[in-house]
């Protein structure tokens, strides 16, 4: 592991408590966006602070029950950290601690510290959680991930069942591997989505930074940003092309767009984002284009935009919505 600047180490302590003045936010994110290595450090300590629990200001940390709230996550026995901080004005003496604890944390994490099994599961919600090794999955409503380090292997695995989108933070002696569905996703270090929902006949995989390796079989693609993978079931065919669905994080971000696009892409797009069953009825409004934009909108609220936009409707029946109109010019 590459040391970390003390100096934007602090800062980054700063701006994760809310104490960053707007100078030394925009300093950081320079920091942060001049060198990948950068933004691994600080994704790395931005998990390290969510795991140990260090909410409070600088000024306001006990850094004792911090570094045993850290001893408790880590299972390691009391010692010293060995972190080297740069001597500090005695006002920010509390800050010295916080960075102390949060590197012996991110390094532990870095290491390979709490590799044991873990299982998420986001049930009506999506859920985000940081895995051991620092890195950061965001699984959409219904999703299912086991995680492990397999020591025999060297690797990082993970099991995903549903939809999820990941940041995999670089590690090249324990590559990240996910097994969804039929297909292999391998990784070094980079973010990505994926969807394996259990009732489509594709597999997605879309590479928002960084490469990814996908596999099934003796087929295998390469995908870099701005690059994505489908695997289709039914002909057992893996395609690799540039990613078309600007909405694939929409169920994040709360927000999606279209721009002329067909009805049954924006079908497509509502389904993941609502975890509902949307069927077009006339095959005559396939013809149909959707232009608008869905910010923090309900399932109703967006199907009442679409009738009134494309001069349809919507009939609610039992598990499904149906949509139905005589198409579009």
């Amino acid at each position: 592991m590459n040391e970390i600047s003390s100096e934007y180490t602090e800062l980054a302590i700063k701006y994760l408590s809310g104490d960053a003045t707007d100078a030394e936010t925009e300093a950081l994110e320079a920091w942060v966006n001049a060198d990948p290595n950068n933004r691994a450090h600080f994704i790395q300590l931005k998990n390290a602070w969510i795991w140990s629990g260090l909410k409070q200001k600088p000024s306001d940390i006990d850094a004792s029950a911090a570094w045993k709230n850290i001893q408790k996550i880590a299972g390691i026995l009391a010692a010293p950290s060995t972190a080297k901080v740069r001597p500090l004005a005695t006002r920010w003496i509390s800050l010295a601690a916080a960075v102390a604890c949060l590197l012996a944390l991110s390094i532990w994490l870095f290491l390979g510290g709490g590799t044991g099994p873990i299982e998420v599961v986001a049930e009506n919600s999506p859920v985000e959680q940081v895995l051991p090794d620092g890195s950061t999955v965001t699984l959409n409503q219904s999703a299912e991930l086991r995680y492990a380090l397999d020591e025999a292997s060297r690797r990082r695995k993970a099991i995903l069942k549903g939809d999820a989108f990941f940041e995999i933070l670089r590690d090249t002696v324990h590559p990240f591997v996910i097994q969804a569905a039929d297909v292999e996703v391998a990784v070094l270090g980079t973010s990505f989505y994926i969807d394996a929902r259990a009732d489509q006949d594709n597999i997605s995989v879309i590479v928002e930074s960084g490469q990814v390796s996908v596999k099934n079989g003796n087929q295998q693609v390469l995908l870099s940003t701005g690059e994505m993978s489908i695997y289709r079931k039914s002909s057992n065919q893996l395609i690799k092309l540039e990613n078309t669905d600007q909405n694939y994080k929409g169920w994040i971000t709360k927000t999606i767009q279209f721009e002329k696009t067909p009805l049954a892409e924006v079908v497509k797009a509502l389904e993941r984002n609502h975890h509902a069953n949307i069927v077009i009825g006339d095959s005559a409004l396939r013809n149909c284009e959707l232009t608008a934009t869905f910010r923090d909108k309900s399932l109703e609220a967006t199907i009442r935009i679409v009738e009134s936009t494309l001069g349809i409707v919507a009939e609610y029946g039992e598990g499904q919505i149906v949509l139905r109109g005589e198409g579009c010019e």
